[in-house]
């Protein structure tokens, strides 16, 4: 059992931006190596943001924007050790929900579909530490139904990587 993090050296995930893509919160993981090989390591994150808009203008509405999104997900690898190195190979799958109020706009809540076979090495520092690196081919699913229009259909592969910190207990 043991508990990790992300290192981002992109830089940030969290979306600051002025466009309409929504923030993701760096994860936290919980690794745990079973027998025979197997590693299942369940992983959340969340983020937060609050835009205010306190207009000097009486005649214009205050505005107040918040978002909030939630990605719960699990890992399941198979494993194996070579010497003071771990490499694995498998698939993540989860679910992300994203939660949009807005004070002029309708609100907004999606929830989102993820998997992604993902291929790792991660370097046994001690037998309480280790720093990895992971390839993976993210896959999310959206669907939704627009109100007298029709069905929308989201999806979306790209390649990325994880770089990942790793303490075990």
């Amino acid at each position: 059992m043991g508990i990790g993090i992300d290192v981002d050296l992109r830089g940030t995930v969290n979306n600051d931006s002025d466009d309409d893509s929504p923030g993701f919160g760096k994860q936290i993981y919980f690794p745990i190596i079973l027998a025979n090989n197997i590693m299942l390591e369940p992983s959340f994150s969340y983020y937060s943001k609050e835009i205010e808009m306190d207009y000097d203008n009486s005649s214009i509405i205050d505005e107040k924007d918040e978002e909030n999104t939630m990605l719960l997900q699990i890992g399941i690898y198979m494993t194996k050790k070579y010497k003071d190195m771990r490499a694995y190979a498998g698939f993540n799958i989860g679910r992300a929900s994203i939660i949009r109020e807005y004070t002029i706009n309708e609100n907004q809540e999606y929830d989102f579909n993820y998997f992604h076979p993902t291929l790792g090495l991660e370097y046994l520092i001690n037998q309480n530490f280790s720093f990895g690196i992971e390839a993976l081919l993210p896959s999310v699913t959206f669907e939704d139904e627009l109100e007298g229009v029709g069905k929308y259909n989201y999806k979306t592969t790209s390649s990325d990587y994880n770089m990942k910190l790793r303490m075990y207990f």
